[in-house]
């Protein structure tokens, strides 16, 4: 702006706040424990292994006193990988850590086995979102398999097809199943 003497003034831009970082929307992550015990807890990367966090017991007959086979929880995570284990109480009362065969593992530097999950992010109708997964991740899953093909299964010529092991990393074929504490 320009004054009458012919001099400019300078005028400051309002301050503004710079905008804080959008937090990922958290997703609801069904964990469950298929085994009889007394106890089941979950820990895991997503809370630093610091705390145990018990699942709910789903039994026909909440009372009863033998030991339940049907232990659930349901988790908001934001979207990430993560490992995790069971830790579980067995009817003596000593504990456990545990890995569920019906999970996808995966062994630590130290070759140590954890239950292995990747949360997909969601958008606002909680569908997952267009962009699953991490770069670095889905490309080392790939690697993987290309890498645990034996020296006789050499490639002639390069293709654009994607190997079907691939494919079934990256897109699920059925939906999983509902934890019970959900049905």
């Amino acid at each position: 702006r320009v004054e009458a003497g012919g001099r400019a003034e300078a005028r400051a831009a309002p301050h503004r706040a710079p905008a804080a970082p959008r937090r990922p929307r958290l997703v609801p992550t069904a964990f469950s424990w298929p085994g009889e015990c007394h106890a089941a807890f979950l820990s895991g990367s997503f809370n630093n292994w610091s705390e145990r966090i018990p699942l709910e017991r789903r039994c026909d007959s909440p009372g009863r006193a033998e030991p339940c086979s049907d232990w659930s929880l349901v988790l908001p995570l934001p979207p990430g990988e993560y490992a995790y284990k069971f830790i579980i109480e067995a009817p003596a009362g000593c504990l456990r850590w545990d890995t569920s065969g019906a999970e996808q593992t995966v062994a630590d530097e130290g070759g140590v086995l954890h239950n292995w999950l990747v949360v997909v992010p969601q958008d606002e109708d909680g569908e997952p979102a267009a962009h699953t997964g991490t770069r670095a991740s889905l490309t080392a899953a790939a690697l993987s398999i290309v890498d645990a093909r034996g020296p006789d299964e050499e490639e002639e010529s390069y293709s654009q097809e994607v190997p079907a092991e691939v494919v079934e990393l990256f897109f699920a074929t059925e939906p999983p199943p509902l934890p019970h504490s959900l049905r």
